[in-house]
């Protein structure tokens, strides 16, 4: 099954990633008076009002703030959405059923408590990743603490105010973002609002990744998973785009460079080949890891958000870009796996 990785404090945590509908960059979100602690407030996301929870605070933690660069799973479940935030978004990643285990007996709180949201353990290379239930989070916020839980509100937050009391102060989102970061988060909501005159088509499935500075969508139906490149082994007299090969979990997969056919720099002109992530992608009977520096998202990409390819590209790029995608800004090729990965071009 394909999970989606992320962290959260130095934690890494997944969820199934067929379950993530959308991955934004953190809004301005708005409070709601009365609601439990762990809501940081609600997202208009094309009309839907999506309440977004604070894990710090689900998890019995003090809250540690925010960042622009937080993100924002979001996750649909019939009618009902809920927002997750988190510190970063790594990749989607195929988990095995050997590699999950339940958490150990002595490890698990008592039953009511947070830590039951976390439905499993599962081993990712050196990682741990901790599965989170999204079924039960998506239950009615009272129900997923007891009296005894870390979950549990504030009596005091959740009763009139004793007239000696001091009132307290009125709830606000990131009180101490500055203006500047006040005025990204406002557009970004603005630009989330905008509602559909009809119903929200999420598009394609894709993952935006960096190869040399330039962007590429990497359509997700035929992507099994995303996976950090460890030791290299060269191939000896492997055609120029193949970097290499390395081991997945016992299995050897062939590492493909995609750089010369977009008039970039080959991986093997590099001193060194750190840090880079495959895409290991299963097509027919081949399965290959293509090889970029970085996996910036998971995003959704309608077919009338795709530019048509320019009669200008090149001819050795052309045959295997379906179109040009905006990302923040920036222009990235929308890759054909299928003409990619063809036997014409491995062959030659």
């Amino acid at each position: 099954m394909e999970y989606l990785l992320f962290s959260h404090r130095g934690l890494l945590f997944a969820v199934p990633a067929d379950g993530v509908m959308e991955i934004l960059w953190l809004p301005a979100l708005t409070p709601v008076e009365g609601s439990l602690p762990y809501l940081a407030g609600v997202l208009n996301l094309r009309g839907a009002l999506v309440p977004v929870i604070q894990l710090d605070l689900v998890f019995g933690h003090e809250n540690l703030g925010y960042a622009l660069s937080d993100q924002v799973l979001v996750f649909r479940k019939a009618d009902r959405w809920l927002g997750v935030i988190s510190n970063a978004v790594h990749r989607v990643e195929y988990i095995g059923a050997e590699s999950i285990e339940d958490p150990p007996t002595c490890a698990r709180r008592p039953s009511g408590d947070s830590g039951v949201l976390i439905r499993s353990l599962a081993k990712t290379g050196v990682e741990i990743a901790m599965i989170l239930d999204v079924d039960r989070l998506f239950q009615p916020l009272d129900l997923l603490h007891d009296e005894n839980t870390a979950l549990e509100p504030d009596p005091d937050q959740s009763t009139p105010q004793d007239q000696n009391q001091s009132p307290s102060p009125l709830p606000v989102f990131w009180p101490l973002a500055t203006p500047e970061d006040r005025a990204v988060l406002i557009r970004r909501a603005e630009e989330y609002a905008q509602r559909a005159l009809e119903p929200y088509d999420f598009g394609q499935a894709v993952a935006i990744a960096r190869l040399s500075g330039e962007l590429f969508a990497v359509p997700l139906e035929t992507v099994r998973e995303f996976a950090d490149v460890q030791a290299i082994t060269p191939i000896p007299r492997a055609p120029v785009f193949v970097a290499g090969a390395m081991n997945l979990r016992g299995e050897i997969l062939t590492l493909l460079d995609i750089s010369g056919l977009f008039q970039l720099p080959a991986l093997s002109t590099r001193p060194a080949m750190v840090g880079l992530k495959a895409a290991v992608t299963a097509l027919d009977d081949a399965v290959v890891g293509i090889v970029f520096d970085d996996i910036l998202a998971i995003s959704y990409v309608k077919a009338d958000e795709v530019a048509p390819v320019a009669q200008t590209m090149s001819a050795r790029s052309k045959p295997y870009v379906s179109g040009f995608i905006s990302f923040e800004g920036k222009s990235g090729s929308l890759l054909d796996l299928p003409s990619l990965l063809s036997q014409a071009w491995l062959a030659e």
